[in-house]
């Protein structure tokens, strides 16, 4: 079921709140940075928890940083120097944190008013990056698709280019399964034996190393307030994991206090686990404060600067070719005592 609320407006432009339910689920999206709102989930006592932070009003995902909800794109994460060459050809993007480019700066999708098109149980977004935006070679036509199916949020993105370009999407949701407070009683598990080190500007060093023996080390369910604390994570987690490609899930979360689970699966080769580290404390939805530890992103990805890194994964699509990107969060609800 779909159901089409206003929100707001962009200029002459109205923006909805469009919402979807399925099951048990319901979330909320808007057209804005083609977002998600909020996803009700149920919890080990019958009701409903909204899992995802965010605002209350339009104004306010525009003046605020952090992406909340959105699309992130065309290159998500960071790109050094804020420039990178293709088949001898130099681009120069803008500079937004230091000398890098993160989240490709002035060209990112999640300050656009995306077009859209509701299905039974799901919302497509669609929007182009122009050739030049940011810097970005290539026409891109981008198209991103939730769907609510068998309790789980399904995100598909499909994108084509008329030139060479490197393509690197991924959604910036910040998870919290209490529905508010901290994340520190969560508990996760990562299904990687491997992560790419970042230098002091948080950007990866082109090693791949193992997590055996460091805080990053999250094979097994772990709480996440134990690594929030760790004095090793002075910022939290803010890392980029290698996923294992053998059919378990990537990420699993779980919240004692309200029973919900949620199980994050991805054919992309990378997952930033980030842990709001660097969110200013802000008003969120309901009154709520948002801050440091208030939630979890686990972003799927090309590993960040592979497009300046030969050892990595390349992230270049070619004009004929197709990106395609398929992430699940598939929520669960297990009894637990608080």
């Amino acid at each position: 079921m779909v159901n089409i609320k206003p929100f707001g407006k962009i200029g002459e432009r109205e923006v909805p709140v469009i919402e979807i339910e399925e099951g048990g689920l319901r979330a909320e999206f808007i057209p804005y940075g083609a977002s998600v709102k909020s996803i009700f989930v149920p919890d080990r006592i019958g009701g409903l928890t909204d899992a995802a932070l965010g605002y209350d009003t339009l104004e306010e995902y525009i003046e605020n940083d952090g992406c909340m909800g959105a699309v992130v794109g065309p290159y998500a994460n960071r790109i050094r120097g804020a420039r990178f060459s293709i088949e001898g050809k130099e681009y120069i993007l803008e500079k937004n944190e230091g000398n890098n480019c993160n989240h490709s700066g002035s060209a990112g999708l999640y300050m656009r008013l995306w077009d859209f098109e509701t299905g039974n149980n799901s919302v497509t977004f669609e929007t182009v990056s122009k050739d030049g935006d940011g810097g970005f070679p290539g026409n891109l036509n981008i198209k991103v698709t939730y769907t609510l199916k068998d309790n789980s949020l399904i995100i598909d993105y499909l994108a084509e280019t008329d030139k060479p370009t490197p393509v690197n999407f991924t959604n910036h949701t910040y998870f919290n399964l209490a529905g508010e407070g901290n994340i520190f009683g969560h508990t996760a598990e990562v299904n990687s034996d491997f992560y790419t080190p970042s230098d002091g500007e948080n950007m990866p060093t082109g090693e791949v190393c193992p997590v055996e023996g460091t805080p990053l080390d999250l094979r097994e369910p772990v709480s996440l307030g134990s690594r929030l604390k760790d004095k090793a994570l002075p910022k939290g987690l803010d890392c980029n994991f290698v996923l294992k490609k053998d059919g378990k899930p990537a990420v699993t979360v779980t919240c004692p206090k309200t029973g919900i689970g949620m199980k994050f699966e991805t054919n992309m080769e990378g997952a930033q686990l980030y842990t709001c580290g660097l969110l200013s404390e802000r008003k969120g939805k309901d009154g709520r404060t948002y801050g440091n530890s208030s939630a979890l992103c686990i972003e799927a990805q090309h590993f960040p600067n592979a497009v300046n890194q030969p050892g990595f994964p390349s992230p270049i699509l070619y004009p004929g070719d197709e990106y395609r990107q398929k992430t699940v969060y598939k929520f669960f609800n297990k009894k637990c005592k608080i």
